[in-house]
């Protein structure tokens, strides 16, 4: 499957997490601080690749491909932007 991912980082990787997928631009929605969603039609494979060829081959993070979600959050923010991405 491609198009849905969901990468996770930990916390002290955050912002090097934001800056490199914030060149994703509109493909991509920070869900929380160390969460973002990329709609974009790539491997999980290749965003893995580079990942590590940008932040280190010990950066700790997640990738998950998703075609539904379901959530418990307190953050307002991330759960507008969950129920605009995955509504049908």
């Amino acid at each position: 499957m491609k198009g849905n991912l969901v990468i996770v980082c930990r916390d002290q990787d955050a912002e090097a997490f934001d800056h490199l997928l914030a060149e994703y631009g509109a493909f991509q929605t920070r869900l929380s601080s160390t969460a973002w969603y990329l709609k974009l039609e790539v491997a999980p494979e290749l965003i893995q690749e580079e990942i590590l060829a940008r932040l280190g081959k010990y950066t700790t993070h997640y990738i998950f491909e998703a075609e539904s979600v379901t959530w418990n959050t307190v953050d307002s923010e991330t759960a507008n932007a969950l129920n605009t991405l995955f509504s049908d």
